[in-house]
């Protein structure tokens, strides 16, 4: 099972871990698919264990704890874009228009 022990800003960072019990919540794990990649590959994701905290155990620098998902960090923007693409459908709507009107008969 893959499991994400932590954090850390050191992309580089080798991280040595020996094993052993960890909490924390079940999720998907990231792969290299795209969104419309997705739709056509009925494989399913991979699920990963995120721990709560580091475990004890590890050699290497240390890794600061996993951020717990968070409601509130979704931003409520949901009605501003459904008006950005109304107004898209509107200008193309009088474009069409005009485009219509300036043909010749």
């Amino acid at each position: 099972m893959i499991v994400q022990l932590g954090t850390t800003r050191d992309p580089m960072a080798k991280i040595a871990w020996t094993g052993g019990e960890v909490s924390g919540y079940i999720s998907h794990a990231p792969d290299g698919r795209s969104l419309i990649g997705s739709l056509f590959d009925h494989t399913p994701q991979r699920l990963m264990l995120v721990a709560d905290t580091p475990p004890s155990n590890i050699t290497g620098p240390g890794l600061n704890p996993n951020g717990r998902p968070d409601i509130a960090s979704v931003p409520n923007n949901h009605l501003a874009y459904a008006g950005q693409w109304f107004f898209f459908a509107a200008i193309a709507a009088i474009i069409y228009t005009l485009a219509l009107r300036r043909r010749p008969r």
